[in-house]
């Protein structure tokens, strides 16, 4: 059910940042070559020294496509004196006012097999709030003897991050996870992006109809469990998500405890505090710490989500930010096999920043469409379980542009644990997890 509201652990919304603003993009973008030393510097991108046995730089493709959320390679082959290798690989995006100065050594190279020349991988990590578009990057290089190299460009196409992943039934365990970002976007719960479209009419009551094609099993029910959200109900998880374009990995851990009845945004809910770290072994450069407040209430067997206060710490200090659904978004049990709501909420994101640059207030409208599929069998890490299964097909409005996507989930049976889910090739599953202090299995 891709609809609770849980923003990532890096805390910025999509879509804020447009690709043509060049000077914030390169405070937002990370271009790195391995773990060498990136600095950025005021001025233009040195290029060719015009002198006898200066480097040539090529792109092996000078036109990509990209994500939002996720990191990207691009190998450059510089073709250079024999014995002299590059020191220095700068790259500079548009026409900003900054540039990379990234100083490589020999054991960053990569030599080509049957061609002149070595390579070098940058890697790129666009962040999910940055909207769709087009952005240049071009690059040169310095050899050791000091001689620039020429200057090519590489043409990004950028499309909007992965739409928002299903989550747990009601859990006290909301599990935000770094966008590689992400985000992958791969993350075990769902982000909402942010786009100005504050007009729309949202559904505030969804109505369960019928379908004609019926699913198997007992009622959605059977997958709610109202104990999850009791005052000082702990709840310990570990999930695994794997963004389906990168292959990105993030395993996050979130430790969460029902704290108590409290209001938020005016509204009578039940405030969940989770710690939750997201580490990735692949692109340790997405890893993240935060904490998280999540406000949700069960009225019978529907639980509706307000909003969530996450705080995360970075190199500029804690950044905090509070995503709120306007109507609260629901997740309705009360589903016999083969029967579906719909429902429109808008989510709106406050606070942030990034670069020293503040986030401005923005909005996302979200319609979607779930379905119950009935209950079947599903084998994850963390063991083999019953679970409920459920489809969500998702509109998101972002920036006046509309985005789709559908959303496959399982919950435990009993537990009422969040299982897996499956979002346009995104995975999450999870690895283990415990309810006051009882490990969650499966057979």
């Amino acid at each position: 059910m891709a609809i609770t509201l849980l923003v990532s652990a890096c805390n910025d919304g999509e879509g804020t940042i447009s690709p043509a603003d060049a000077n914030t993009m390169t405070q937002a973008l990370e271009i790195k070559v391995g773990d060498s030393p990136v600095r950025k510097l005021i001025g233009d991108l040195p290029t060719g020294s015009n002198q006898p046995g200066e480097p040539l730089v090529e792109l092996q493709d000078d036109e990509i496509e990209a994500r939002a959320g996720t990191t990207v390679d691009v190998d450059l082959v510089f073709t250079t004196d024999s014995g002299v290798d590059m020191s220095k690989i700068f790259a500079k995006i548009g026409n900003a006012s900054q540039y990379f100065e990234i100083t490589v050594s020999a054991g960053s190279k990569r030599v080509l097999s049957g061609k002149a020349g070595v390579s070098y991988p940058v890697s790129i990590t666009i962040p999910r709030f940055i909207a769709p578009g087009t952005f240049s990057i071009r690059f040169s290089g310095q050899n050791a003897q000091g001689l620039n190299s020429n200057a090519v460009q590489l043409l990004v196409n950028l499309t909007a991050a992965a739409a928002p992943t299903a989550t747990p039934a009601p859990s006290a365990t909301p599990t935000p996870t770094a966008s590689p970002t992400a985000s992958p976007t791969a993350s075990p719960t769902p982000n909402p992006s942010a786009t100005p479209t504050p007009t729309a009419t949202p559904t505030a009551t969804p109505s369960a109809t019928p379908t004609p094609t019926p699913g198997t099993g007992g009622k959605a029910t059977a997958c709610l469990n109202p104990a999850l959200l009791a005052v000082g109900t702990r709840v310990v998880e570990q999930v695994r998500s794997t963004d389906g374009q990168s292959g990105t990995d993030l395993t996050t851990t979130s430790d969460s405890v029902v704290m108590r009845t409290t209001t938020f945004k005016g509204n009578e809910a039940v405030e969940t505090e989770s710690d939750v770290q997201a580490r990735s072994q692949r692109n340790p450069q997405i890893n993240s710490d935060s904490t998280t407040r999540s406000y949700t209430r069960l009225d019978g067997s529907t639980l509706k989500i307000f909003g969530v206060v996450t705080e995360a710490q970075t190199q500029a200090g804690t950044v905090t930010t509070t995503i709120s659904n306007d109507p609260p978004a629901e997740e309705r049990f009360d589903l016999d096999p083969g029967q579906s709501y719909t429902q429109t909420y808008t989510t709106t994101q406050e606070g942030g920043s990034v670069g020293g640059f503040p986030i401005p207030p923005t909005q996302t409208q979200f319609t979607v469409k779930t379905t119950y599929n009935g209950q079947e069998r599903v084998t994850v890490p963390a063991g083999t379980f019953d679970a409920c299964k459920f489809t969500d097909e998702t509109t998101a409005t972002v920036n006046g542009q509309t985005s789709t996507g559908n959303t496959t989930t399982w919950i435990a049976v009993g537990s009422g644990q969040f299982l897996k889910s499956i979002a346009d090739g995104d995975v999450n599953e999870l690895i283990s997890a415990s309810i006051n202090g009882e490990p969650v299995t499966g057979d």
